[in-house]
């Protein structure tokens, strides 16, 4: 489980730095429900048109992710 999360930990830790959005329907399932403290979204186009909205203007961007947990069926970074 923890290998299956390699491109997604890539993306937020690379391709986000550099505002580089070409893998987000690699990583994400079409039927992605997304939630942060912000905003509730469902659907691989909703998704998107969120993070091309967050990444209008921006300077920088960085995600250090320092811990993923995996277990048989579910895993979090």
């Amino acid at each position: 489980m923890k290998q299956a999360l390699e491109p997604f930990e890539r993306f937020y830790t690379q391709q986000l730095a550099k505002a580089d959005l070409s893998s987000l329907r690699e990583v994400y399932s079409p039927h992605v429900e997304f939630i942060d403290p912000v905003d509730r979204l469902a659907g691989i186009d909703a998704l998107e048109s969120y993070f091309h909205h967050l990444m209008n203007g921006l300077e920088s961007c960085h995600f250090d992710i320092s811990t993923i947990q995996a277990g048989d069926a579910e895993a979090f970074a």
